[in-house]
């Protein structure tokens, strides 16, 4: 190889490491571009998923501070309120007279009876109107009232009582423990509808019927509506109409195994003061 060629070689080699260098150059700038890109990208997802917790953070902040505060929280159960009394006014009783009755008649599936002898009640359940069957506790409350015109006394068998005054009728009440019929309290005297009354609570020993009362003196003993039946608990009030009418009695019944017979009797006693007597 003479001079010239050596040169000639040696430029050639020269280049081509120059060119070789840059291509090594432009890949090693495109590997550091490539590098920089994931960076970013690395970057931005790091971002982007720092500030979803930032808003899931303050999403549930948020929301405990609802919870603390009651807002959005769910709201109590409000308890079933106690239904409002239902006023009726009697028709064919004597005086007739308006009563604020106790709640639960509002809904009762038996609608108040009146005829025109004089008698009108509230049962909570069918059952509770029949002088025999003691019904289940929740299906036994039962108010009612009536004239008092005649009673089969136990002491008496067969015999009707009719027509009995108000002192008279007081009196029997109070005697019925010494038959063996029925426990009574000592009588209570208080006012209805502006009137003199007398309470008695009594309880049955036996079954005794039309022992109460019963609404006309033609019945026979067993057809009376009013009787004792063991295992009820009544609450009786008498109330004086003055000479020549019959006594109103209201009465209250249930079972005396009853859990609620202290708040169903102050009901009761509301009832008895909202009485409004006609002329």
């Amino acid at each position: 190889m003479n001079d010239f060629e050596s040169v000639l070689s040696t430029a050639l080699r020269a280049e081509a490491e120059e060119i070789s260098m840059n291509v090594d150059m432009q890949k090693a700038a495109d590997s550091i571009d490539v590098r920089i890109d994931h960076a970013e990208r690395r970057k931005r997802r790091q971002s982007w998923m720092v500030a979803a917790a930032a808003a899931v953070v303050i999403v549930a902040i948020v929301l405990g501070a609802r919870l603390l505060t009651g807002r959005g929280a769910a709201q109590p159960v409000s308890p079933k309120p106690t239904p409002s009394p239902m006023t009726v006014t009697t028709s064919t009783m004597t005086p007739n007279f308006t009563i604020a009755l106790p709640g639960w008649t509002r809904d009762v599936p038996l609608a108040g009876i009146e005829s025109d002898t004089g008698q009108a009640g509230w049962s909570q359940k069918d059952c509770s109107q029949l002088p025999t069957k003691l019904c289940p506790v929740g299906e036994d409350l039962r108010v009612r009232f009536f004239s008092v015109r005649a009673m089969y006394r136990p002491q008496d068998g067969p015999t009707v009582t009719s027509d009995p005054t108000y002192a008279q009728y007081v009196a029997y009440i109070a005697s019925l423990p010494a038959t063996g019929a029925a426990t009574v309290s000592a009588p209570t005297t208080l006012t209805v509808g502006g009137r003199p009354a007398t309470e008695f609570s009594v309880t049955p020993i036996l079954d005794e019927p039309g022992a109460i009362a019963c609404v006309n003196a033609f019945e026979a003993r067993p057809d009376c509506f009013s009787g004792l039946l063991p295992g009820r608990e009544n609450r009786l009030v008498v109330v004086d109409q003055g000479l020549g009418v019959p006594p109103t009695v209201i009465t209250f019944g249930m079972n005396a195994s009853n859990p609620d017979r202290a708040a169903l009797t102050t009901e009761f006693q509301a009832s008895l003061a909202s009485v409004v007597f006609g002329k």
